[in-house]
């Protein structure tokens, strides 16, 4: 048979496995709260992916409740990970996190499409990193904006996500993402310190001469 046929068979077969995430997230305001809506497709596997909420799956989506056999979220203060689902970890309450913001781990058990809502969520106006991993969400508040409007107080030292059960990282000072095509994805980035991730990095006017 010929190479480049082969080739072409086994790159078809790969695919059919394995996908790049894609998402489309998108929000409405109820009084001082948002309501958000992501539609993700996933691979069987792991895939990190935003805001995730297991009750909020819509009957429309293509994978249901039982799709989802694990879900886990990291605590940076802790530097450790913490089971959500389907049971949640004793520990994980003791935390004090607010994981609304972050991005979590989601064992799919097939590939496919899940759409979800995540309700009641105080609007996405930024976020506390701590110095080390942190794993954050593209939120749609910040289409339309430069990594740099949004990188804040943060001196990002890697940045990586997470695609066909493989780490995709680049150095914080390799310009960044392009934020609008990665509305809805979860990442990790590494910051040098303490920090304000999701803000315009305005602190004071330039030294004089």
């Amino acid at each position: 048979m010929n190479s480049k046929l082969v080739l072409s068979i086994s790159l078809v077969i790969l695919i059919g496995f394995t996908l790049f995430v894609s998402a489309n997230m998108s929000y409405t305001r109820s009084g001082s709260k948002a309501n958000y809506f992501t539609e993700l497709t996933l691979n069987k596997g792991w895939n990190l992916i935003s805001a995730f909420n297991v009750a909020g799956i819509a009957d429309a989506s293509e994978l249901k409740k039982q799709d989802i056999s694990s879900v886990w979220v990291y605590v940076p203060q802790s530097k450790k990970y913490y089971q959500i689902y389907p049971n949640l970890d004793p520990e994980f309450s003791k935390q004090g996190f607010d994981y609304q913001y972050s991005s979590f781990w989601v064992y799919s058990n097939k590939v496919g499409t899940v759409k979800y809502y995540s309700s009641e969520m105080s609007p996405f106006a930024g976020m506390p990193l701590l110095s080390g991993w942190n794993f954050i969400t593209i939120f749609p508040e910040m289409k339309g904006k430069r990594f740099n409007d949004i990188k804040g107080t943060c001196t990002i030292l890697k940045m990586c996500d997470f695609q066909r059960q493989n780490w995709d990282c680049a150095d914080g000072g390799a310009g960044g993402i392009d934020v609008d095509s990665n509305v809805g994805i979860g990442m990790i980035i590494k910051v040098s310190e303490n920090c304000q991730f999701g803000a315009s990095s305005i602190t004071t006017p330039p030294a004089i001469p």
